[in-house]
Order: structure tokens, then C-alpha cells, then sequence
């Protein structure tokens, strides 16, 4: 049972909860160093390996700070929502949520953020997780091991991301295989559908969405980018317009073409 309207971290140390409410201004250190307010006596265990708080809005901030192994937030039925790294932040909304420390042994922490506008304590409205801010040049000048994020971020604008029509399921894929093309991003020769589709299923990967079992990409990608907030709307709106203006300069060259052959 938890306090009506209280929002707590439970940590598990060898079998045992202990319980920290998380309070305006306070923070919740978990770890294996003597300072922290949770003690985590484990081989592997970070000597500060994770921090809560809550923000002004009332959800609870969580910060990975373990420096080896894996870090994971998890809904309450096990869908895997995010994999932090080392200094990457994530909000947890209202709800049950655990965050799992993986290397070798595994270290779980519940933490429980009564919804009272929703009139029951722990029922959910929707959860919102940020691991982490992409930065500009990682989503407008990716390297070709980042270019994922690239293309995530394509099909959060073909999925809502800004004011806008979105796309059907398959209308939004074609249109992201036009938007790629328009950019450049598939090497010369290469074919465009396979390259979309391995960035497409690189990112499902990454961001942890492997058991879904709508069988579009797009809006399951564009739909997890839009609501972790991992990109803000400024680099949103940049995209757009590199975006429209690339494929506006492809339709000019089509259409410069089609003239050349006629004459």
C-alpha cells in the first residue's frame, strides 16, 4: 500500500524493500556508495548508479548513472520502455514503473506515482519517458551508425509531431521512402526500400520496441519519438524544412527532366 497521493522510490536490498517518498526539492540516491540514501551493497552496483526526483509538474525524473551494464524502464505488465545510458535522463508519468540495473546481478526499483486526477492512485494516463535528449546534429547530421535516429525522426513527422495531416499506416511509410530519397540518405545505388527497412528495424531495436505486433513501423516509431519528447521542436521544425525543401528540389529536377526528354 502507498500513502494517497505520494510518490515513492522501492528499492529491493538482498530481499528487503526499503521505501524513499520523493518530495518537492528532494533527491533519492541509489547505490553502492556509504552517501547514498539507498545503499546497494553489490558487486557491479555503481557507487551512484541511479537519482529520482520530482519535477514541477509532479512526475518523477530518474537520471542513469551506472557505469557499467544496462539500465531499464519497464511499465508495470514488463513492456520495456526505455534503456537509458550512463547520464541520460527519463520522466516517469503517473503509474507503476520499474527501472532495472542489469550487470550481473540485477538491481530493481519500483517507483509509484499516484494519479489522483484520475481518482484512483496508481491508474495511469499516460507515461512518458524521455531517455534522454537527441541532440541536433544527431538527428539532422547522424553519422551512418546514428542514421536511425534520422529516420526515426522522419516518421514522427509523418506520425504527428507537428501541426499537420498524419499519414496512414502504409501512406506513411511510402511517404518516409520518399522523404529519404529526397535527402539522400540511401548511398548512390543502393536500394532505398531495403536501406529504409533496416533503419526502420534498427530502431525499433534501439528504442526497445521489439515485441509490437502492428506490423507497420512507422507509426509505431513516430508514435514512441513523439511521446518520449526525445526531440525537441525546434530540430523538429529544421527537419521539415530541409525535408520539404530537398523534396522540392527533387520535384524541380523531375520535372527539368521530363521537359529534356520531350524536346
Amino acid at each position: 500500500m502507498y500513502i494517497w497521493g505520494m510518490a515513492y522510490v522501492l528499492v529491493f536490498v538482498g530481499g528487503n524493500p526499503e521505501r524513499r517518498e520523493l518530495l518537492a526539492r528532494t533527491v533519492v540516491r541509489v547505490g553502492r556508495a556509504p552517501g547514498c540514501d539507498v545503499v546497494v551493497n553489490e558487486p557491479g552496483i555503481s557507487g551512484l548508479a541511479l537519482r529520482f526526483m520530482l519535477d514541477d509538474t509532479g512526475h518523477v525524473l530518474g537520471e542513469s548513472l551506472q557505469s557499467v551494464g544496462s539500465v531499464e524502464v519497464f511499465r508495470e505488465d514488463g513492456t520495456r520502455l526505455a534503456a537509458p545510458r550512463r547520464g541520460e535522463r527519463f520522466n516517469l508519468g503517473p503509474g507503476v514503473h520499474e527501472v532495472r540495473v542489469h550487470n550481473g546481478h540485477v538491481l530493481v526499483v519500483r517507483v509509484v506515482n499516484p494519479d489522483v486526477s484520475a481518482g484512483r492512485p496508481g491508474r495511469a494516463r499516460g507515461v512518458t519517458i524521455t531517455a534522454g535528449r537527441w541532440t541536433r546534429n544527431q538527428v539532422l547530421q547522424p553519422t551512418p551508425e546514428g542514421e536511425w535516429r534520422k529516420v526515426a525522426a522522419l516518421c514522427a513527422l509523418r506520425t504527428g509531431a507537428l501541426p499537420g495531416p498524419a499519414q496512414s499506416a502504409s501512406g506513411a511509410r511510402a511517404r518516409v521512402l520518399e522523404d529519404v530519397q529526397a535527402l539522400k540518405l540511401p548511398p548512390q545505388g543502393a536500394n532505398a526500400s531495403k536501406w529504409l527497412q533496416r533503419r526502420l528495424e534498427r530502431a525499433r531495436s534501439e528504442l526497445g520496441l521489439v515485441n509490437p505486433t502492428d506490423e507497420w513501423h512507422v507509426p509505431v516509431i513516430g508514435d514512441w519519438v513523439v511521446r518520449s519528447q526525445v526531440i525537441d521542436e525546434a530540430t523538429y521544425v529544421e527537419l521539415q524544412r530541409a525535408r520539404d525543401a530537398a523534396r522540392a528540389q527533387a520535384a524541380k529536377e523531375e520535372g527539368a527532366q521530363v521537359e529534356e526528354e520531350v524536346t
